[in-house]
């Protein structure tokens, strides 16, 4: 038994010596080089050097997760081929700031966890999780894992793990040794682990079973997947536990020249070879700093695009074409080089596979809805072959990529272009007439025959195959001048503001970019210049307004017109008008296009040179700082305009812009010291120590000066403001906390001595030493003041010290209330979120604080915790049930409906405040708050609304109106209230705030009813439209299509002259039911026009009805509750000007009746009729409650349902009916004349 026992033994130690000499650092390390693809970015052409692997330097952007509310205005003058990425990121992190605070100090809300990577194709997500696997196996004691889609196949996460990636590991073609086994679930287990998933957005089933599986994965695993941008977009729920960041274009010119050096110039060359890589990469990056190679600077900052040019570029150094349609050209033959070595093509099959590419991309685009272009298997083998050699080549060599499919469809697979914009210059090499884009005139007939395909020119995705079309050196000079003279004249005859003419014109500016040699380009360049003035010009039509769009875009496609021609315009008339808010224009519209541009920096030093008015001086030293940074001659500028002879308003703007373009600039550096030392002002001496901390970083010079300057000056605040400014540009440093710290302790003025705490505050985070003397200061101090900077400041630097947490947990603990302890709550919530003494404080203020304010603050703390904590929501509901004050109430509310969305308390709360509340502040706070918590409840949007119709007070409508934008999106009561009051107001600030919420709340398929309802203001150039007016037509014609629009507009037919004196609403009343039976072709027959609206307006022109109608319409989509919705009713017909009930709320069925019976008989002189509709598309329809309906058929009189449910006892009418506003008109007719004559009889 003993030798049995000690055999056991040994074996025991030999199976854990076994485990324990597994190196997964080792082993994870061979196992990434097997899976790792080749890496396109570094990947020279055949016999050169491999170029530098840390070639390129990604940054990624935070992508906020914010809502939209509505549709967005779009402009074709903005560049509106992609998903504007500016709009989501909210911070950017270079790539080794990102390796560094989020994946080693978990910076992150997942602390660095769940990572997603997102961004287009050629973006780099792959190089970037390469970069994270080597830092992970190079700077932490971790192990990376790497797992693509098509490794993953259709197996689980454990089941790959264990079965299919381990035995590659131990090298065992079958179970890998059980020591290997245990050992891998120990690393599992370990928090060691890190998943890298590749890929995951080629395969759209691959990302919903990977969202599924990674949430019963283990919390121990940090998982960094990739992701392509518009699958994130679809399915932004999946990832939500994600914390998403976007791979960003590269910088133009810092990362893009950076790439360009480390290609040509790879560290491990010969020196002989480095010289001519340099002149290579040198010549490249001059070529493309040629101002008329903007528009290839703009594809380069794609890394892969750049990285077939640097390729490209390495055989045949030469010039580089000026159109982007050229350089692509040039690119596919490269792309098919870079391809040779896995997948070698000859001529003849490049040229057929690009015919066939070209032919499937354009039939993909213009089956597409939209952007992106996802084909269909069904598509590709039409148009390639059903696997054929053709079809397999293209996917070979990556033309194609998979992309899984879509739940949509869920049998059929699905393919995309590896990068849209190729996909695009393939299916502009197909088209060979500019008729395609635009037919030569409209049906008007019938506008909607008319195929929007003939009207591509105003389809924001198809500008880019515009003018890459435009750029094609095959297509005829004369046939690309035919095309832009069919833009620039375009009329598209409705009224005088042709709206769709002024987007033709703005698309022909932009086709300049790629043919810059047309005949027309100074008239349209003028133009535009004009256009982007008119608000600023006495003599213009338009609102003069800042921010008027049609002038904002004028601009915007200023900016993307060829900026040759743009530049000599606008310097010409900087040099030659006095009007200094036209010169600001020229300046600013300078910055966007002039960048490194040799003529522009020329033209802007000679106004430096030769003007002396200061007005113009610094506007001209800002812009030339900004498109020349470092430039001399604007730092030497604005350096004199600091000069102590300058006036003091003068020498601030010179301070603001020198902060913008004198970063790291000796000259403005040198500068400021000199004011530091001789500056007589102490607010411009405290201006010059606020500059010098934001361009004088790093710089040796401004340190030693402030060092200096602290140990000899004698003035405590003088060495207050230098050590606080020293501590910014060179955080820790030790003379800086040194003195801070000193002149809390000591300082003689207690003014000096507050601001040294506050300073501490403002110092690199983390600071132990002015840490550790707050927390002194709060020991030791008597004054409330100090201590409060004390505490406040420990919130901002002292997140997860210790030290600091106890001594505020010490302040909230003991019996010292007020100003202090609540402060001390709010600083431990920030820098130890959730503690459990913070959560308890707030909670014990809330509920036994002797003042208002107190609670109302606690309440707001208690709404910035994490979501759904269950004591947190339960204070908050108590609080709602207790406190008798309104302020209060309202703060609780908001905070329990951020904390736990969809609380019906909070909501009913926020509804309660506004019906019953007197003050006004109280019923425009509790409007905001509703608009923050109540998305899409009808209980919140009725109210919103009833307040915009009764209030009195303009902040309160203003913001009931932007509340209701937020939670009333398509909402047609909403929209028609809004329009009702954009027509009445008398009030221009009241009517723009209306305009703005309108653009929010409209959906593409209402737009018809808002441009027919304003039309009358846009016929005749007698009648100036006003700004709010101009604004919700302006976006109604830059997102509905061109015959659509038309259609709207001439719904009813044109007045011979202005109506002036016919009131808004009865023009609103008038066309509609000219609409209704005119029995036009409807765009959309279930939602165009507002079905109640309509019946409103027949019912208005039916001259054979006995009696007067009241109509109710009731819009069953938005009941609560659906089986019993009787509140919901009483609640509409009270909105649709019902008397009120004389017994209170009808709260059951047969009260509802009595109501329903006492209207009838209480008002004989009118026809009281019920009309209960559905208003959701065909689609979405779900249908009434049964339960309801039976109930219903018990009432008597004039109801009837529109609906194709079997219906019993009811009038019922079909939503699918083509005149279906005819019938229920009809059917009312009879229904009156019954009535009239039982009465009579």
């Amino acid at each position: 038994m003993k030798s049995e026992k000690c055999l056991s033994t040994k074996a025991k130690e030999s199976f854990s010596r076994k485990k324990s000499a597994i190196d997964w650092h080792k082993v994870c390390r061979v196992m990434l080089d097997r899976s790792l693809p080749s890496n396109p970015l570094t990947t020279q052409p055949d016999g050169l050097e491999r170029a530098e692997e840390d070639n390129l330097n990604i940054s990624l952007g935070l992508v906020e997760q914010r809502q939209h509310h509505g549709s967005q205005i779009l402009s074709d003058a903005e560049e509106l081929s992609y998903p504007s990425q500016e709009e989501q990121i909210a911070q950017t992190f270079p790539q080794e700031q990102f390796l560094t605070r989020i994946l080693q100090q978990r910076k992150s809300p997942s602390q660095g966890c769940r990572i997603a990577i997102v961004g287009e194709s050629g973006t780099g997500k792959t190089f970037f999780l390469q970069k994270i696997a080597s830092w992970v196996l190079e700077k932490t004691e971790d192990v990376p894992i790497w797992i693509t889609s098509s490794q993953l196949g259709t197996n689980l996460f454990d089941q790959y793990l264990r079965q299919k990636w381990l035995p590659q590991a131990a090298n065992s073609p079958d179970l890998p040794p059980i020591e290997w086994q245990e050992a891998f679930e120990e690393l599992l287990d370990s928090g060691r682990v890190w998943l890298l998933i590749d890929g995951v957005d080629e395969r759209l089933l691959r990302l919903l079973t990977v969202a599924q599986q990674i949430r019963s994965w283990t919390d121990k695993v940090r998982i960094v997947l990739t992701c392509r941008t518009h699958i994130w977009e679809d399915n932004k729920n999946l990832l939500s536990a994600f914390d998403t960041y976007q791979t960003l274009e590269l910088t133009y010119p810092e990362q893009v020249r950076e790439f360009i050096v480390k290609w040509f110039n790879p560290n491990h060359l010969a020196s002989d070879k480095k010289v001519q890589g340099e002149d290579l990469g040198e010549k490249l990056f001059q070529i493309l700093n040629r101002p008329e190679k903007v528009q290839i600077r703009q594809i380069i900052k794609n890394p892969l695009r750049l990285a077939l040019l640097c390729r490209l570029w390495q055989k045949q150094p030469q010039d580089l074409p000026d159109t982007r349609s050229q350089l692509y050209q040039k690119l596919i033959p490269e792309f098919y080089q870079w391809k040779a070595e896995a997948t070698p093509t000859n001529a003849a099959q490049q040229q057929e596979l690009n015919a066939a590419l070209g032919k499937l991309a354009l039939l993909s685009m213009q089956q597409a809805k939209s952007f992106p272009y996802n084909i269909s298997h069904r598509l590709v083998a039409e148009t390639l072959g059903e696997d054929t050699p053709l079809f397999r080549l293209a996917i070979r060599l990556g033309w194609l990529q998979s992309v899984g499919v879509f739940t949509e469809n869920p049998q059929e697979k699905y393919y995309a272009f590896f990068d849209p914009t190729f996909q695009e210059y393939f299916a502009a090499r197909t088209i060979e007439d500019w008729h395609f884009f635009l037919k030569d005139k409209l049906e008007k007939e019938n506008p909607l025959d008319s195929p929007h395909d003939g009207y591509r020119i105003f389809d924001p995705h198809w500008k880019p195959t515009i003018l890459l079309w435009l750029g094609r050196e095959d297509i005829a000079k004369q046939a690309k001048e035919d095309f832009i003279k069919a833009l620039i004249e375009f009329d598209d005859g409705c009224g005088c503001e042709n709206f769709y003419g002024k987007r033709a014109y703005f698309l022909a500016a932009a086709g300049l970019s790629e043919f810059g040699e047309c005949s027309q380009a100074d008239k349209i360049v003028a133009q535009l210049v004009e256009w982007g003035l008119a608000e600023l010009d006495r003599q213009s039509r338009l609102p003069r307004a800042l921010n008027h769009p049609f002038a904002a875009a004028a601009r915007a496609a200023l900016a993307a017109t060829d900026p040759r021609k743009t530049i000599a315009l606008l310097v010409k008339l900087i040099e030659t008008t006095d009007n200094e808010r036209v010169q600001s224009f020229a300046f600013r519209s300078l910055e966007q296009i002039g960048k490194d541009n040799l003529e522009a920096i020329a033209a802007l030093q000679q106004i430096l040179d030769t003007t002396k008015l200061a007005s113009i001086r610094w506007q001209a030293a800002e812009c030339l700082g900004k498109i020349e940074p470092g430039n001399q001659k604007a730092i030497a500028t604005l350096a004199q305009l600091l000069d102590s002879n300058t006036p003091e308003e003068i020498q601030q703007i010179a301070f603001d812009r020198l902060e913008k373009i004198g970063a790291g600039n000796q000259k403005a550096i040198a500068t400021l010291i000199n004011l530091l030392r001789t500056a007589t002002s102490s607010a411009t001496q405290r201006r010059a120590f606020e500059c010098l901390a934001i361009i004088g970083r790093g710089n040796r010079t401004a340190i030693a000066t402030l060092v200096q300057l602290i140990r000899t000056n004698e003035d405590e605040g003088v060495r207050r403001q230098a050590a606080e400014t020293l501590e910014k540009i060179d955080p820790g440093n030790p003379t800086a906390i040194a003195v801070l710290v000193q002149l809390l302790q000591s300082a003689q003025q207690r003014e000096v001595c507050q601001q040294a705490v506050y300073s501490l505050g403002e110092i690199d985070p983390g600071n132990l030493e002015a840490i550790a003397a707050l927390v002194q200061l709060l020991e030791t101090s008597d004054d409330v003041y100090m201590r409060w900077l004390a505490v406040s400041s420990l919130g901002k630097i002292a997140i997860g010290n210790q030290e600091a947490i106890d001594a505020l947990v010490k302040i909230i603990k003991s019996p010292e209330q007020g100003l202090l302890h609540k402060e001390a709550i709010d600083s431990l919530e920030k820098i130890h979120p959730n503690h459990p003494v913070a959560f308890a404080a707030l909670v014990r203020l809330m509920q036994y604080a002797d003042d208002e304010s107190t609670r109302r603050e606690a309440a707001e703390s208690l709404g910035k915790i994490d979501p759904a904590n269950a004591e947190a929501i339960a204070a908050l509901q108590e609080l709602l049930r207790t406190s008798y004050d309104e302020f209060t109430c309202r703060q609780a509310a908001y905070s329990l409906g951020k904390i736990d969305p969809g609380n019906l308390e909070a909501t009913k709360a926020l509804v309660k405040l506004i019906q019953l509340s007197r003050d006004k502040d109280v019923r425009s706070l509790a409007a905001e708050s509703l608009g923050e918590i109540g998305s899409h409840n009808p209980a919140a949007i009725a109210t919103l609304i009833r307040l915009i119709q009764s209030a009195r007070d303009k902040d309160t409508l203003r913001q009931a109106a932007k509340s209701l934008a937020k939670v009333g999106a398509g909402n047609r009561e909403a929209i028609s209230v809004l329009l009702g009051l954009l027509q009445s107001s008398d009030d221009e600030t009241i009517r723009t705030h209306i305009a703005d919420s309108l653009i929010h709340l409209l959906q593409d398929r209402q737009m018809m009813l808002v441009v027919s309802t304003l039309r009358d203001g846009f016929l005749y150039k007698s009648a100036t439209p006003d700004l709010a007016s101009y604004k919700v037509m302006w976006h109604c014609a830059q997102r509905l299509p061109y015959p659509e629009f038309y259609q709207a507009w001439y719904f009813r037919p044109l007045p011979v002259q202005p109506e002036i004196d016919e009131a808004p609403e009865t023009q609103a009343l008038s066309f509609a039911g000219e609409i209704a039976s005119s029995g036009m072709p409807q765009a959309d027959s279930a939602n165009a026009i507002d079905l109640f609206s309509r019946l409103q307006q027949a019912i208005a022109h039916d001259t054979d009805l006995g009696k007067p109608i009241h109509l109710v319409g009731i819009d069953s989509s938005q009941f609560i509750d659906p089986d019993n919705p009787l509140v919901d009713i009483y609640d509409r017909m009270l909105a649709q000007n019902c008397p009120k009930f004389e017994y209170g709320v009808p709260d059951t069925m047969a009260k509802l009746r009595l109501y329903w019976n006492m209207l009838r008989r209480n008002y004989p002189d009118k026809t009281f009729v019920l009309v209960f509709d559905e208003n959701r598309t065909e689609s979405e329809r779900q249908g009434f409650s049964p339960l309801f309906l039976e109930t219903l058929s018990k009432f008597e009189g004039p109801i009837c349902v529109v609906t194709d449910q079997p219906v019993v006892k009811l009038q019922q009418f079909s939503p699918n009916d083509p005149q279906l506003v005819r019938a229920i008109a009809d059917w009312i007719a009879v229904q009156s004349q019954d009535r009239s004559a039982n009465e009579i009889s």
